[in-house]
Protein backbone atom coordinates (compact mmCIF):
# COMPACT_ATOMS: atom_id res chain seq x y z
CA UNK A 1 0.00 0.00 0.00
CA UNK A 2 1.23 3.38 -0.59
CA UNK A 3 1.72 6.33 2.09
CA UNK A 4 -1.05 8.44 0.83
CA UNK A 5 -3.58 5.47 1.10
CA UNK A 6 -2.05 4.36 4.20
CA UNK A 7 -2.52 7.74 5.78
CA UNK A 8 -6.20 7.85 4.27
CA UNK A 9 -6.63 4.42 5.88
CA UNK A 10 -5.81 5.33 9.49
CA UNK A 11 -7.53 8.70 9.48
CA UNK A 12 -10.64 6.71 8.12
CA UNK A 13 -10.39 3.95 10.55
CA UNK A 14 -10.08 6.39 13.91
CA UNK A 15 -13.00 8.28 12.25
CA UNK A 16 -14.78 5.16 12.57
CA UNK A 17 -13.33 4.14 15.92
CA UNK A 18 -14.53 7.61 17.37
CA UNK A 19 -11.48 9.39 17.95
CA UNK A 20 -9.74 5.74 19.04
CA UNK A 21 -6.34 5.85 17.80
CA UNK A 22 -4.62 2.66 19.40
CA UNK A 23 -5.73 -0.94 18.27
CA UNK A 24 -6.73 -1.70 15.81
CA UNK A 25 -5.98 1.54 14.13
CA UNK A 26 -1.75 0.17 14.53
CA UNK A 27 -2.89 -2.36 11.87
CA UNK A 28 -3.24 0.43 9.08
CA UNK A 29 0.48 1.90 8.97
CA UNK A 30 2.60 0.15 6.88
CA UNK A 31 5.13 2.73 6.48
CA UNK A 32 7.63 4.23 8.69
CA UNK A 33 6.58 7.49 10.00
CA UNK A 34 9.83 8.76 11.49
CA UNK A 35 11.67 7.72 7.81
CA UNK A 36 8.69 9.50 6.11
CA UNK A 37 9.70 12.84 8.32
CA UNK A 38 12.89 12.00 7.93
CA UNK A 39 11.99 12.55 4.13
CA UNK A 40 11.62 16.19 4.17
CA UNK A 41 7.96 15.52 2.15
CA UNK A 42 5.64 17.88 3.96
CA UNK A 43 2.91 15.93 2.56
CA UNK A 44 2.96 13.75 4.90
CA UNK A 45 3.93 15.37 7.90
CA UNK A 46 0.19 15.32 9.56
CA UNK A 47 -0.33 11.54 8.56
CA UNK A 48 3.21 10.61 9.58
CA UNK A 49 3.12 12.45 13.11
CA UNK A 50 -0.76 11.07 13.49
CA UNK A 51 1.01 7.47 12.95
CA UNK A 52 3.95 8.04 15.64
CA UNK A 53 0.85 8.52 17.90
CA UNK A 54 -1.09 5.72 16.93
CA UNK A 55 1.66 3.51 17.37
CA UNK A 56 2.31 4.67 20.79
CA UNK A 57 -1.25 4.71 21.75
CA UNK A 58 -1.19 1.07 20.76
CA UNK A 59 1.54 0.00 22.63
CA UNK A 60 -0.35 1.39 25.97
CA UNK A 61 -3.17 -0.54 24.83
CA UNK A 62 -1.27 -3.88 24.37
CA UNK A 63 0.89 -2.91 27.74
CA UNK A 64 0.24 0.29 30.32
CA UNK A 65 1.81 3.47 29.54
CA UNK A 66 5.56 3.23 31.77
CA UNK A 67 6.24 0.36 29.54
CA UNK A 68 5.23 2.32 26.08
CA UNK A 69 7.53 4.94 27.89
CA UNK A 70 10.60 2.60 27.66
CA UNK A 71 9.39 1.42 24.01
CA UNK A 72 10.27 1.88 20.64
CA UNK A 73 7.45 4.23 19.60
CA UNK A 74 8.36 6.76 22.61
CA UNK A 75 11.88 6.89 20.80
CA UNK A 76 10.61 7.47 17.75
CA UNK A 77 8.44 10.31 19.33
CA UNK A 78 11.54 11.76 21.11
CA UNK A 79 13.40 11.29 17.91
CA UNK A 80 10.40 12.87 15.83
CA UNK A 81 10.63 15.95 18.65
CA UNK A 82 14.16 16.17 18.55
CA UNK A 83 14.08 17.10 15.22
CA UNK A 84 11.31 19.18 15.13
CA UNK A 85 9.41 17.27 13.08
CA UNK A 86 5.71 18.36 13.25
CA UNK A 87 6.85 21.70 14.59
CA UNK A 88 4.73 23.52 12.35
CA UNK A 89 1.30 21.47 12.95
CA UNK A 90 1.63 22.89 17.36
CA UNK A 91 -1.66 20.71 17.74
CA UNK A 92 0.39 17.86 16.44
CA UNK A 93 3.75 18.52 18.13
CA UNK A 94 1.95 19.35 21.32
CA UNK A 95 0.41 15.70 21.37
CA UNK A 96 3.74 14.67 20.28
CA UNK A 97 5.38 15.90 23.38
CA UNK A 98 2.59 15.74 25.69
CA UNK A 99 3.29 11.76 25.04
CA UNK A 100 5.40 11.79 27.02
CA UNK A 101 4.41 13.61 29.98
CA UNK A 102 1.60 11.62 31.56
CA UNK A 103 -1.00 9.04 30.14
CA UNK A 104 -3.99 11.92 31.01
CA UNK A 105 -1.85 14.69 29.28
CA UNK A 106 -1.61 12.45 26.04
CA UNK A 107 -4.86 11.00 26.07
CA UNK A 108 -6.03 14.81 26.13
CA UNK A 109 -3.63 15.99 23.03
CA UNK A 110 -4.89 13.44 21.31
CA UNK A 111 -8.69 14.31 21.66
CA UNK A 112 -7.18 17.82 20.45
CA UNK A 113 -5.13 16.00 17.34
CA UNK A 114 -8.68 14.46 16.78
CA UNK A 115 -10.67 17.77 16.05
CA UNK A 116 -8.21 19.75 14.23
CA UNK A 117 -7.16 17.16 11.87
CA UNK A 118 -8.99 13.68 11.79
CA UNK A 119 -12.51 14.96 12.04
Amino acid sequence: MEITQSIETMLEEIRNYSGNFGDPIVDCIDFNPIEVLASGDTSYTIGAGIALLVKFASHIDNATYQDALSGGSAKAIQQAINNNYCVQQPVLFNALTSALVSGKTFNQALNKVYSEYVQ
